[in-house]
C-alpha cells in the first residue's frame, strides 16, 4: 500500500492541470483550443523539467556513494588516522573542483 506514496504528487498534479484547464475555459472564456495549447505546452514544460531534475539527483545520488567509501570505518580510527583521512578526502574534493572548473 505504500508504494503509491511517491506517485501521489504526480496524480494530484494531473487533477490539478485538468481542473485548472476546465476552470480556464469556464472563467477566461477562452476558446478551448487555445486553453489546450497553453496546458499541453505547460505540460512539455514540466515533463522535461521532471525528467532533467530525476536525471540530476541519479548522477549526484551515484556519486555521492561513491564518495561514502572513503569513510568506511572511519568511526574506527584513532582521532589522528580520521583526521587524515578527512584531510585526503578534502584535498581530492578540491583537486575534482578545480579540474571540473578547466573544462
Amino acid at each position: 500500500m505504500l508504494g503509491i506514496v511517491p506517485y501521489i504528487g504526480g496524480i494530484v498534479s494531473i487533477v490539478w492541470g485538468a481542473w485548472l484547464f476546465e476552470a480556464s475555459v469556464a472563467v477566461h472564456e477562452r476558446p478551448r483550443k487555445t486553453a489546450q495549447i497553453v496546458f499541453g505546452a505547460l505540460a512539455v514544460l514540466f515533463i522535461f523539467t521532471s525528467i532533467g531534475s530525476e536525471s540530476a539527483l541519479r548522477a549526484m545520488n551515484a556519486r555521492m556513494h561513491e564518495m561514502g567509501g572513503h569513510f568506511q570505518g572511519i568511526e574506527d580510527m584513532s582521532s589522528e588516522d580520521a583526521g587524515r583521512k578527512m584531510g585526503e578526502f578534502l584535498k581530492g574534493l578540491e583537486e575534482g573542483a578545480q579540474s571540473d572548473g578547466d573544462q
